[in-house]
């Protein structure tokens, strides 16, 4: 692995390769023994074969890195009368940076002229190559980490260098500690450099729960391990060229200490080019993100919504999209029309509603979402080759009708749950009114209940029910808060009913509940609370008066 090591130019590492070398008076080389690199400098070797004494210029060309240009230097900048047969040992230097290097690598000429010292003749020169390389390490590799294997498996439709939109990627990093001390706070990061030079590899949909950076923990010298990043790329990431980099370094020792980012598996050593491209096949152009269904648990009479975000992955503009949800066991055949376009990379968000019927049996459901497109002349000449499977479970609505009670607690045989009621909130007509119910699995096994109010219609409405649906354990509880409105003229003693089903059972629970008059005020005078303080308010009366008092015997002395 050492022999792989980059040399680090300041945030830079810096390879240096030979390009010319004339048969001339002046040559330029850096042969390995000679080669030293400190953190912004590389030595190379100028070499004057002439017979005579020259004066040697010595320059770097800049380099452009995205929209930056760097600056480059040399010193000596020059050398006068430079011996036959003499050598010197130059640094090429970076001079200054505007903005960053982007990563990637780039390239310099170092070019030496000569001129003849007692006649000025122009009698040689001679170039070299520097290649720049800004790698996933922020300084470069350095210390005793080391990457030793990297497996890319893409999972979806395309290749190990060719991702697909929403293909599945299983890149697998193992990595070992070669050095003779322990090393803490270790971390696996995974980098996707756009063609821009800007990491885009937190804008992939990650699995793993530390996302495109991996927190590890210690590693003890000679210890290896292995780190699995799984991810899709998702329906709205940009397509292009890309290179996917990763890099292994200790965040306790610092990145400039203990950093790895180089590998054989990598086609370029320190990143793997690849391509993300926009799907060609017609039966695929159209995909779905973002799909919820809500709630996901329902039971019969319930509004279900199914809310997707369709996206065009195609390579190919859409005029007009119909997206379509069907199930024929709900007798679902439901449509939606895109109109204003669907042109690639695009998105549009679609709903969904429709109502559980009476009846339904209780398991899960498959929903079918699919399209057609390719619109011409009111005809849609294409449709996906497969449709988008989402399940929805149905639970409750097996219950035969008339069982249970309506009036006090009552079930069907071989009861499961229990059901109190308190009052949460005031109760006064107009307002409203807060009932907490605690609904307890009393069975011998995980239930899953539906929760409705019954019986309030007479004096309120009711405006929400936190949890329709409440799976239990078996010995647990669960709250279930009811709010109501109760309505103007509801004083006095009302009452509703809480009905719990699981399956063919039903139990009740009958509130009652005592609802206050609403407040008022005569019109031929006024009321004043004085809340639970009147004593303060008497005393501070009373100041008053004496004060009003006080002043107006004043104003009377004062007039005397």
């Amino acid at each position: 692995m050492s022999s792989m090591k980059l040399l680090s130019v300041l945030s830079i590492l810096t390879l240096l390769t030979l390009s010319l070398s004339f048969a001339s008076a002046l040559t330029l080389s850096n042969p390995s023994n000679d080669l030293t690199m400190a953190a912004n400098n590389a030595t190379v070797t100028l070499t004057n074969n002439d017979a005579v004494a020259q004066n040697v210029t010595l320059s770097v060309s800049n380099i452009v890195s995205g929209g930056n240009q760097v600056l480059m230097q040399v010193t000596p900048q020059a050398v006068d009368n430079f011996a036959v047969s003499g050598t010197s040992s130059l640094k090429a230097l970076i001079n200054s940076i505007v903005g960053e290097f982007e990563f990637g690598s780039y390239t310099a000429t170092l070019s030496a002229v000569g001129v003849d010292a007692s006649t000025g003749v122009s009698v040689a020169n001679a170039t070299r190559t520097l290649t720049f390389v800004q790698s996933f390490c922020e300084n470069g590799e350095t210390g005793s980490l080391e990457i030793t294997n990297i497996n890319i498996d893409n999972q979806g439709e395309g290749r190990e260098s060719s991702w697909n939109l929403l293909d599945t990627i299983e890149i697998e990093v193992d990595f070992e500690n070669n050095g003779n001390d322990d090393l803490n706070d270790i971390f696996v990061e995974l980098g996707l450099i756009d063609s821009t030079g800007k990491n885009q590899a937190n804008d992939l949909d990650f699995e793993n729960a530390d996302e495109e950076q991996f927190d590890y923990g210690d590693l003890n010298e000679g210890d290896d391990d292995t780190v699995t990043f799984t991810f899709r790329v998702p329906a709205d990431f940009e397509d292009g060229n890309y290179k996917l980099a990763v890099k292994v370094y200790s965040d306790d020792s610092g990145e400039d200490i203990e950093c790895a980012d180089t590998s054989n598996d990598l086609d370029q050593t320190f990143y793997h080019d690849l391509d993300i491209e926009r799907e060609n096949d017609e039966g695929r152009f159209i995909a779905f993100e973002n799909t919820e269904i809500n709630p996901e648990e329902v039971t019969c009479g319930d509004t279900v919504r199914l809310s997707t975000d369709v996206f065009n992955i195609g390579d190919e503009d859409q005029d007009q999209v119909k997206i379509t949800l069907e199930n024929s066991e709900l007798k679902l055949n439901l449509e939606r029309e895109i109109r204003n376009d669907l042109d690639q990379g695009d998105k549009e968000a679609v709903n969904f509603d429709f109502i559980i019927p009476e009846g339904t049996q209780n398991k899960v459901y498959n929903l079918e979402l699919g399209a057609e497109y390719d619109y011409n002349r009111g005809s849609y000449r294409q449709s996906s080759d497969e449709s988008t499977t989402f399940q929805m479970r149905v639970i409750g609505c097996e219950a035969q009708a008339g069982t249970g009670s309506t009036g006090g607690t009552g079930s069907t045989s071989g009861r499961v749950s229990s059901v109190t009621a308190t009052l949460e909130s005031g109760a006064k007509e107009g307002s409203q009114v807060v009932v907490k119910a605690k609904v307890t699995n009393i069975g011998k096994e995980t239930e899953s209940f539906v929760l409705d109010a019954k019986g309030y219609d007479s004096w309120a409405t009711l405006d929400s029910i936190s949890s329709r649906i409440l799976t239990v354990e078996a010995g647990q509880s669960r709250d279930v808060i009811f709010t109501f409105d109760a309505n103007e003229d509801s004083a006095g003693e009302q009452s509703f009913i809480v009905e719990v089903r699981s399956g063919d059972k039903i139990e009740t629970k009958e509130v009652v509940v005592d609802i206050e008059a609403a407040d008022s005020s005569s019109g031929d005078g006024f009321s004043f609370d004085l809340g639970d303080n009147t004593l303060i308010w008497v005393i501070g009366i009373i100041n008053v008066l004496l004060i009003i008092l006080i002043i107006v015997v004043a104003v009377r002395i004062s007039r005397k």
